[in-house]
């Protein structure tokens, strides 16, 4: 997971929290004030005591109140109306003051303050000490001639005006420029905190994307990822691809593994976690789970991250391992079919001859002759020895045929007789035949045999007082195709219809241990058996790339399924 945004701490404190500057430039505003209250009251007191008839005391009076007012201003929030109001009160007031009094040298001097408060504010205090003395030039060229307009003497006037120049241009100084660089200062603290925070965005943004990207590459992925630390805490985690909405990652992180699994698992995941973490080095096992019910087989590899974490992955390779055992179990049926194919060519010549000698002896001697009866009986063992030779030929898919289009429910119905008549008494038989006939090209006594021998095995497995054997077929669509492992290597065509063949009984069933075996050649748990007839079916179902399939369990039963290629006769329509 990304580690949460730390913001650089290289940066001045004032751009990472900009109530820092608002209180900079409060307590500026502050000083200014508590400054400039006393010396407007002590030029008030002046003026009053040196002049009280001109009224001029009363403006710094008001210089005192527009310092107040400024204040509350700045307490309510409103800086940047504060900054302004006291040198534009102070302006407003020379310039009334002025009107009341009918004084042009107020206006005069006026505007000559305005000119000074804009040259403080702008160009600094080198240009302010110009301003001033151009000003004071200019009036004292103004007021040293006679006007009918100055109420003062000229050198009084130029006096107060060279005082009211310098006080502009201290308000000027000492206010304006500084406050109007603290806006400036603040507008660009409010221009960088701007672009930081369109960064961050901009980086959260990449962040989540990341994220989502990672996230939809692990959902396509259908292994089990999780960082685990040496304590066994998953730090992230994805669950396995059929156990996402029921397991998701937020249920996970945060717990242990102990929590998540059985202890014997726990405690084997726990020693390889440490010893991933010891050697640096990728450990592979395999581990065994309960997954709803089933026992499934998972592929887990362990890479140490650093010294703290590993990451653990994991695959379910259940059906992988069944198909190696599936694909092993091909190869042995196959390799085992090509000897007995050549065992029994070499064994049917030899019954050949011996069968021929055995008849020719019989036609040379008398019926009642003592030793034709020993004769007989050693061609009947000839017959039966060419019998087996003909069922390994069968399960080794050689042999002579002769094929034609047959329907599979009429060979059934033709032999049902023969079926019943081999079956015990305390065994039923039950048909469930489509109505559609289903065609295929084969042997009609190659389906014949397949057909009688799952009903013999059936039937010989079926050891109560009372049993059932049920025959059915149909027509299976693709979506109907059981899921059980496949005993041959011959893949059936998914997107087609097959021709199904299914025997069920109700007999003792089969273990796992058996299961593997039961289509080996001379196989069998059977006291009488020879272990030849299920090796005959798989050989024939292999010879026309058919499938067959096996579900059982001890005690519930056995259903074979035999599957064979779709035909171009076949139709969906009317089963």
């Amino acid at each position: 997971m990304p580690p949460p945004y730390v913001p650089p701490t290289n940066l001045p404190i004032l751009f990472l929290n900009p109530q820092n500057k608002t209180a900079e430039l409060q307590t500026q505003l502050q000083r200014l004030a508590w400054f400039n209250v006393p010396i407007s009251l002590a030029i008030a007191v002046i003026l009053y005591w040196l002049m009280p008839e001109t009224g001029l005391w009363q403006l710094g009076i008001v210089i005192v109140l527009a310092h107040f007012v400024m204040m509350a201003l700045v307490y309510g929030g409103y800086f940047k109306l504060a900054v302004y109001v006291l040198p534009i009160s102070f302006f407003v007031i020379t310039v009334l003051g002025a009107q009341w009094t009918n004084d042009q040298q107020g206006l005069f001097v006026g505007f000559f303050g305005l000119a000074i408060l804009v040259t403080s504010a702008l160009l600094g205090s080198r240009a302010t000490a110009v301003a001033i003395l151009m000003s004071i030039i200019a009036c004292a060229t103004f007021f040293l001639q006679p006007h009918q307009s100055i109420w003062l003497p000229p050198y009084l006037s130029l006096i107060l005006a060279s005082f009211q120049l310098i006080v502009f241009g201290m308000v000027g100084h000492f206010t304006m420029r500084k406050l109007v660089f603290a806006f400036w200062e603040m507008q660009s603290t409010n221009d960088s905190l701007t672009s930081i925070q369109q960064q961050l965005r901009e980086q959260q943004a990449a962040l989540a994307r990341s994220e989502q990207t990672k996230r939809a590459i692990l959902t396509s992925i259908p292994d089990m990822m999780a960082l685990i630390d040496t304590s066994g805490r998953y730090l992230d985690y994805q669950a396995l691809q059929y156990f996402r909405e029921e397991d998701p990652p937020e249920s996970v992180i945060g717990q242990t593994v102990y929590e998540k699994l059985p202890a014997h698992l726990a405690a084997q995941r726990m020693s390889y976690i440490h010893e991933a973490v010891a050697s640096q080095q990728l450990i592979t096992y395999q581990e065994s789970q309960s997954v709803r019910g089933q026992a499934h087989i998972f592929s887990t590899r362990i890479m140490a991250v650093d010294e703290e974490r590993v990451l653990v992955m994991m695959r379910d390779v259940t059906e992988e391992k069944r198909q190696e055992a599936a694909n092993l179990a091909a190869q042995k049926v196959e390799s085992v079919g090509l000897l007995a194919g050549g065992v029994a060519h070499d064994f049917n010549n030899l019954l050949t001859g011996m069968m021929a000698q055995t008849s020719l002896a019989l036609s040379k001697l008398p019926e009642d002759a003592p030793a034709a009866k020993h004769i007989r009986k050693a061609n009947v063992a000839a017959e039966r020895a060419a019998d087996l030779t003909r069922q390994l030929l069968a399960y080794a898919g050689q042999g002579s045929i002769n094929l034609e289009l047959l329907s599979l429910n009429q060979i059934i119905r033709e032999n049902v007789g023969l079926l019943r008549a081999s079956l015990p008494a305390h065994v039923d038989l039950e048909l469930a035949l489509t109505k559609k006939e289903l065609l295929l090209e084969a042997d009609k006594g190659h389906i014949h045999q397949v057909v009688m021998n799952l009903i013999i095995n059936a039937a010989e497995a079926i050891q109560g007082e009372h049993g059932r054997i049920y025959l059915r077929t149909k027509l299976l669509q693709p979506d109907q195709l059981p899921s059980t492992t496949y005993i041959v290597d011959h893949r059936l065509h998914p997107d087609q219809p097959h021709i199904c063949l299914r025997v069920s009984d109700t007999g003792v069933g089969i273990g796992a241990e058996t299961m593997v075996r039961i289509f080996d050649p001379f196989f069998s748990k059977k006291k009488d058996g020879r272990g030849l007839g299920l090796s005959a079916t798989l050989g024939i179902i292999r010879r026309y790339h058919g499938a067959i399939l096996v579900e059982s369990q001890p005690d519930q039963g056995t259903t074979f399924w035999v599957l064979f290629p779709p035909e171009t006769k076949n139709s969906p329509e009317g089963e």
